[in-house]
């Protein structure tokens, strides 16, 4: 029952015309908390709750309807003005970046398996241009499957092969010959697992020492042989 003088139980919002509800002169204090919410339903129909009204009154469903239609008149000026915008705040862009991929962790991985499948040749083109830029990062990758198939384990970094390196003054262990030299015979300085992923050997740095590889370079002469070229390691042959 409505209070004792009010003529409906309920004001046009559905509120409850309560004696704590109304003010003096009738109207819903619920109402009048929300003065931006002027009408129950916009021109369109769309219900005018506070979750769909902006600051200015207007529709938000309506707002956002209306600010598709003119993106998608607009495309390229829209997608121009966005290209200028990026390029003059990098930093704000990669940040939001971050922000969308941890907020939506499948869709990178989703992504790009769309696109690889949508561009098979360009996938092969940036894949060979990659192994061809970072050939170091092709090798880990490649000893780390063939370790992973052995049962073997383990893994290595390109900074930790080139830090291997630096420490043996970019010299093969065996024959002496920097990198520079074996460059100019046609070889190159490669990663040679001492006890061979064959024989059980780990795919770790520790595992790992510099040896020339090419035509009669010392790593194609070990073989699959256990021998350790470290200086103040004791030469094993296995």
């Amino acid at each position: 029952m409505p209070a004792k003088g009010f003529r409906k139980a309920h004001c046009v919002r559905g509120h409850k015309r309560t004696v704590d509800n109304i003010r003096p002169n009738g109207n819903c204090i619920q109402c009048q908390l929300h003065p931006r919410v002027k009408k129950t339903h916009c021109i369109r129909g769309h219900e005018k709750t506070l979750d769909n009204t902006t600051k200015s009154g207007n529709c938000r469903t309506c707002s956002l309807e209306h600010s598709k239609r003119f993106y998608q008149e607009h495309l390229e000026a829209e997608r121009e003005r966005a290209r200028l915008h990026q390029a003059a705040h990098p930093e704000k862009r990669k940040e939001s970046f971050i922000k969308f991929l941890a907020e939506h962790p499948g869709y990178a991985a989703e992504h790009k398996k769309a696109w690889d499948k949508a561009n098979p040749e360009r996938k092969a083109e940036h894949s060979r241009r990659t192994r061809k830029k970072h050939p170091e990062a092709r090798r880990a990758a490649h000893q780390r499957r063939k370790a992973r198939k052995l049962g073997n384990g383990g893994s290595w970094t390109p900074k930790e092969w080139l830090e291997l390196k630096s420490t043996y003054v970019f010299k093969c262990l065996c024959c002496g010959r920097r990198e520079e030299a074996l460059i100019v015979d046609g070889l190159k300085l490669v990663t040679d697992h001492i006890q061979p992923l064959a024989k059980g050997g780990r795919n770790d740095i520790a595992n790992i020492q510099p040896l020339c590889h090419g035509l009669g370079g010392c790593n194609n002469i070990k073989g699959t042989k256990w021998i350790d070229y470290r200086p103040g390691f004791p030469l094993e042959i296995v």
